[in-house]
Parts: C-alpha cells; sequence; structure tokens
C-alpha cells in the first residue's frame, strides 16, 4: 500500500497525469493566513489501511459568520466551528481504520472507558475507546462521517428549553481513489487553461478545460471578481489541494448546459465576507442585505444549465444559495455547508440525480422538483426544510424519491413556518405530488417530520396557467422505513385548510425511538401529529409490518425458506440463503405492498384466485399486492384482491390461498432479512 501527500511546494513537479491508484489519499488542503479557512486546532486525526502503518489526516475548519446569523434559542448556533478532513481510499487495498484526538483543553471532559460519550454515524463500526481523549472506528468502503463528542463543553445549550447543538462537529470526507483525483488532459480540438493570478477572465472564458491545481487560487482577489465562467461544455477541475475563492457562473452567452465541474479541491466563499465588526459595509451579504441599495453582492456557488455534472469537490460557507442546475443534471460526492439564511443546499430540476453528497443547509436542502435523491448524509441546520414544496408561486411539482437517505441532528428550534424534514409552503394554485421517502435514518431529537401546511405567505399566491396544470393540493406522500433516533420534542404537522388540500399521506414501519420501541400506528396518531388531518384517515395513516431491502420469507411449519425455481416454474420450501430465496417488499400504498424475486424480478400472485405462482414484472393490481399480519414473532400473508391468505396445502405440493379461518402453521408466515 502506498500513501501520497499533495504538498503545495512539490507541486511543480508532481505530474498529476499519474498518479498511481490504490494510494491511500491525505490531502493537506492551504490555510492562509489571509483566508477564513483554516486548519484545525481541536482535533488531529491518523489513518492506516489494513495492517499498515499509522498516517497522518489533516483537520480542516470553518468558523460560524456570527454577525450573519440568528440570535435565536439564545444564540446557540452562534460562536461554533465546522471541522473536517477529506481522504480518497480503494477499498479492495484493506479497510481503513481512523483514530479521532480531541484537544483536552478545548473539551476537557474524557472518552468513557466503553466510548458511550462519543457519536459516530454512518461507519463501519462503532467508536472504540483508546485513551481519555481519542476513538477508533472503521470504514469497509468510501462514505462520509459524523464524529461527537457528546460531552457538555462540546455544546450550546439553550437554558430557557435545554435546545443544545454541537459546538465543533467533525467530518470524515472518504471519497474513491479514482480518476476524478488526476488532472484532465485536453482532447484533440479542445484548449486547456491552468489557472494562475495572470490568466484573464476572457481567457478563461475561451478555454474548453480550466484546472486548478494545488494551492491557494485567490479568484476573488482576481479582476474577475471570484466569477469562473461555466459556459456550455467546460470543464473545471479542482486538485485535492485547491483552495479557491470563488465562484462558477453561467457565461458565453449560454446556461452551462453539459458542463462538468468535478476533482476534489474547496470551492470557498467564506472570504466573500464584510468586516464582521461592521458588516452592513461592504460588498457582500449584511445583516440589512433587504434594505441595502444598491443589493449587495449575493451569488450561488454554482449556478449551470441542463446535464451538468458537479462531482466529488467540497464548497464551503456558502454565500447565498448552495448548487443551481436545470434539468437531467448529476451531483455527487459533493460536500458542502453554510452558516446562516438562505443558504440553501442544492436546486436540481426535472430529473436529476443528488447522490452520495454531503449537505449542510441553512435554508431548505431540496426543493422537490421529479429529483432522486440517494444516500445522502444531510446535518440539516437551524433554518429550512430538507424538502420543501414550495414557495407560495412555484409551479406544480413532486415525483421526488429518497432512497436511504440519513439525517444527522437537524437544529430546528421548532417547526415554524418551514423547518421539518418534508415541508409545503406553496399557495392555493399549485399540486405537490407523488413524493417517497425510502429507508431514511434520522439522528437526534427533533421538531418533527412533516410540516404539511399552506404556505405562510399565502396572499402573495397567483395562479398561472403556465405553472399550474393539476389539482391544487398536497398528495400521495409516502415514508416508508422511518427510524427516528430520538424523540419529537415537537409534533408533525399535518394540517388541511379551505385553501389547500392535503391527502394520502401515509407511514409504513415509522419507528420513534423515544417514544416506544417498534413500529407506529394509527392508535398514535394524537401522540406525533396534529393539525385538522392527523386524526382523518383519507389524509393520514400510519401503517407497520412492512420490512425494508432484500428478505427471506420463511414458513412456519418447519421454518423453511420460500424459493422460486426458474426450472420448473414453481416453489418450494428449503434452508438455503442465496439470492434465489430473495425477495423485494415494494410498498404500493396503504399497508399493501408487492413481493418481486430478486433475481428475476418476477412478482408473487394469484392469476386464478387460487394458485399462487410467479407473474411477470409487468403484471400491476391487486392480483399481485399483499398485505401481512403481524401476530408477533408469526403472521399471516394477505392477498388484495381476495382478502385470503397464502397457505402451503397439506400434501406440500403448492401454495394456495386459503380461508381467514385457517389458523395453522401452514398459514403463517414471517419476513426475515436477508443482509
Amino acid at each position: 500500500m502506498k500513501s501520497t501527500i499533495f504538498g503545495v511546494v512539490a507541486l511543480a513537479c508532481l505530474n498529476l497525469q499519474t498518479v498511481a491508484h490504490a494510494e491511500l489519499v491525505r490531502p493537506n488542503l492551504p490555510a492562509p493566513i489571509s483566508s477564513n479557512f483554516k486548519n484545525s486546532l481541536i482535533y488531529t486525526a491518523q489513518v492506516k489501511q489494513g495492517s499498515g502503518s499509522w498516517q497522518t489526516l489533516y483537520v480542516k475548519r470553518t468558523e460560524s459568520q456570527d454577525e450573519l446569523m440568528s440570535s435565536n434559542n439564545g444564540g446557540i448556533y452562534k460562536n461554533r466551528q465546522f471541522h473536517f478532513t477529506p481522504l480518497s481510499f480503494d477499498p479492495a487495498e484493506g479497510a481503513l481504520t481512523i483514530r479521532i484526538t480531541k484537544d483536552p483543553q478545548d473539551i476537557p471532559e474524557s472518552v468513557s472507558s466503553n466510548a458511550s460519550n462519543v457519536e459516530v454515524v454512518n461507519a463501519d463500526s462503532g467508536p472504540v475507546f483508546i485513551d481519555a481523549n481519542t476513538v477508533e472506528f472503521t470504514l469497509n468502503e468510501p462514505k462520509y462521517v459524523m464524529v461527537n463528542f457528546d460531552v457538555n463543553s462540546n455544546k450550546n445549550v439553550n437554558s430557557a428549553n435545554g435546545l443544545s447543538v454541537i459546538k465543533y462537529p467533525l467530518a470524515i470526507f472518504a471519497d474513491p481513489d479514482d480518476s476524478d483525483l488526476v488532472e484532465p488532459v485536453a482532447s484533440s480540438g479542445q484548449t486547456k487553461l491552468v489557472y494562475s493570478s495572470t490568466v484573464t477572465h476572457q481567457q478563461m472564458q475561451d478555454a474548453d478545460i480550466i484546472v486548478f491545481r494545488g494551492g491557494f487560487h485567490d479568484v476573488k482577489n482576481h479582476p474577475a471578481a471570484g466569477a469562473i465562467p461555466a459556459n456550455n461544455n467546460k470543464i473545471i477541475w479542482l486538485h485535492p489541494e485547491a483552495l479557491v475563492t470563488g465562484h462558477i457562473e453561467r457565461a458565453g452567452g449560454g446556461l452551462g448546459d453539459d458542463t462538468l465541474i468535478y476533482g476534489r479541491g474547496v470551492l470557498y466563499q467564506g472570504d466573500f465576507r464584510n468586516d464582521p465588526s461592521n458588516p452592513s459595509v461592504g460588498p457582500y451579504w449584511s445583516p440589512n442585505w433587504k434594505n441595502v441599495v444598491p443589493v449587495p453582492d449575493m451569488f450561488e456557488a454554482i449556478i449551470a444549465g441542463d446535464r451538468a455534472t458537479i462531482r466529488g469537490i467540497i464548497v464551503a460557507d456558502t454565500m447565498w444559495h448552495g448548487i443551481v442546475t436545470r434539468t437531467d443534471s448529476t451531483i455527487s460526492r459533493v460536500k458542502l455547508w453554510g452558516w446562516h439564511g438562505n443558504n440553501d443546499a442544492f436546486r436540481p430540476s426535472d430529473g436529476s440525480l443528488v447522490e452520495y453528497n454531503f449537505m449542510r443547509a441553512v435554508d431548505d436542502a431540496l426543493y422537490s422538483k421529479d429529483i432522486t435523491v440517494n444516500n445522502n448524509l444531510i446535518y440539516q441546520s437551524y433554518n429550512g426544510a430538507v424538502l420543501t414544496c414550495g414557495w407560495e408561486n412555484v409551479e406544480d411539482s413532486g415525483g421526488t424519491v429518497f432512497n436511504n437517505n440519513i439525517i444527522y441532528r437537524p437544529e430546528w428550534g421548532g417547526l415554524g413556518e418551514n423547518n421539518g424534514i418534508m415541508v409545503s409552503q406553496i399557495g392555493p394554485y399549485a399540486e405537490c405530488k407523488d413524493i417517497t421517502f425510502n429507508n431514511t435514518q434520522i439522528y437526534g431529537d427533533i421538531a418533527g417530520i412533516t410540516n404539511l401546511k399552506e404556505s405562510s405567505r399565502l396572499s402573495q399566491a397567483n395562479y398561472d396557467p403556465a405553472k399550474h396544470q393539476g389539482v391544487p393540493g398536497i398528495r400521495n406522500i409516502t415514508f416508508n422505513n422511518t427510524t427516528l433516533n430520538g424523540n419529537l420534542f415537537d409534533k408533525s404537522r399535518i394540517d388541511p385548510t379551505s385553501n389547500i388540500v392535503i391527502e394520502n399521506v401515509e407511514f409504513n414501519n415509522l419507528v420513534v425511538t423515544g417514544y416506544q420501541s417498534g413500529p407506529v400506528d394509527n392508535s398514535d396518531r394524537a401522540s406525533l401529529f396534529d393539525g385538522s388531518g392527523a386524526q382523518d384517515d383519507t389524509v393520514l395513516n400510519l401503517f407497520t409490518g412492512i420490512p425494508s431491502g432484500p428478505q427471506f420469507l420463511t414458513h412456519g411449519v418447519a421454518s423453511e425458506r420460500l424459493r422460486y425455481r426458474s426450472s420448473t416454474d414453481d416453489f418450494i420450501l428449503d434452508s438455503g440463503v442465496g439470492t434465489w430465496f430473495q425477495w423485494d417488499v415494494i410498498p404500493v400504498g396503504n399497508g399493501w405492498f408487492r413481493l418481486e424475486h430478486l433475481p428475476t424480478g418476477k412478482v408473487l400472485g394469484s392469476a386464478n384466485d387460487t394458485d399462487v405462482v410467479h407473474l411477470a414484472n409487468t403484471t400491476t393490481g391487486d392480483t399481485v399486492e399483499w398485505m401481512y399480519q403481524d401476530e408477533g414473532e408469526w403472521g399471516r400473508l394477505i392477498h388484495r384482491k381476495t382478502g385470503l391468505r397464502m397457505h402451503m396445502q397439506e400434501d406440500d405440493t403448492r401454495f394456495i390461498l386459503g380461508s381467514n379461518s385457517w389458523e395453522g402453521n401452514r398459514t403463517k408466515w414471517k419476513f426475515e432479512a436477508a443482509n
């Protein structure tokens, strides 16, 4: 195993096109005296891969922009820092062991002997005690991890209500060792520009490829005043040790279509800041910016067009909104955070993919615009929702799917108008529909999951026939397998009014660990939800019994598992563990689900209301839909069309649908997770 440190001094002689793969890459980003981007003084970190030797990780920090931030909740959101360390590795070379050591002068409390007062989220092992200031954990694959020494000195606490936030959060940004680490080569006919302080803005615009090699690139104080042009088809690459003060904007008369912005470096906006002691004077964002004439400089970190790809970079201390793209774009493995209101995270449009990112927004993290959101770590701050249907004059929206996301310690002091995992701020003319959250893990005590209601700016809503062609209202919102590892200190809101229709909101397997150990059902609605729709079956339902991920379907007679045999197109019970025994559970609403065979994609159903058979994946409707009737360790599988139970015939020759009066073991089944 080899290790590479990209040293700033050595960059002139380092051929970035020949960096070998299977390396443990440990960037040491610049921390210029003139910048607000600093080295961490609180955390140190080490890493080893497999049985290799311990090596240093370089921890950096940025500090809260207190002069621009809310003083709500006793000012607990101020006087904080965000710490992080980036690295890249190839898991084929072995798992990583990472050690984190805190400075006892800043965090004096000792780590407990079982490390129970240290929280590590999204690692592949829990924290292990090393000494009074040090823990370690493992990573089997590239991912992003939050580390929290959960002690009093690492908290800001509102003494009036007990609300607390982490004072010195630490993130581990472990990315793949891949070609994004390597400087791009210009193809035939392309022009490539290596940025330096002497290049002109026009040269940047004219180049097909802009490269920011390792080092500090102060584009803010360049004649371009921080603007990096992204005309159509532009490629912009940031070296793992590049710190670039700037923002990327459309240029050249285009919308920034088909741009590729990637690498591992930092696009930094924390230096676009007025003097904190006199923040209302100067060209940048100020506390009373809405009343300033002329309006101060406010810009997105990145704004691009259709089919844009933003990948791998760090976007730190955003000034205004984060990354704005148009349709069919991809935002992946981006690490982004801000400190004050209007620091939205990502705004991609229809057909876009958002995956494997870290987001710390201080406003709406995402808008519901027919996007897919997979495997992100979302550390929502004190203002704004994870997903917003809004605002009052937005066009019809929906079709958004969240899969396998972690939402870490949202910092809301209450639901207010726009806080919650999913929030509505639409007016009376818009429709927001068909939104699904699958397999969501939430950490921390939070104000609420849903905040569905009419817009707080209803009087500003206007009908626009070009935008509003659906049936106004919010409908078909589904949360499958949601676990809140904590409690609700407020209630989730479901509040239809005469101005806004809300219907068909359902939770399948909602667990609130601070409330009870198992999934909740409709009898718990009054404890967890409020608003005029909280007790209305046409508006809200809480269902149990729908497991997530590949499952074995185990039978009650011999505890053997259902297996499909393609050679004879039938089923048997056997004791195997392979994929031919595995089924995907696909919720379809109101507690019903499909059972799709993992290797073939075929679905379990009945074509004649008697025999249980394997049907084509294209088969839809109640002939292939089931509900699980939980009876403790075992339960019954109920067929939707017939209302009958799945039963193994007494001679063991076939599976049929049997009467609900059949109570024996032959109608008993249970789901067991396959991984």
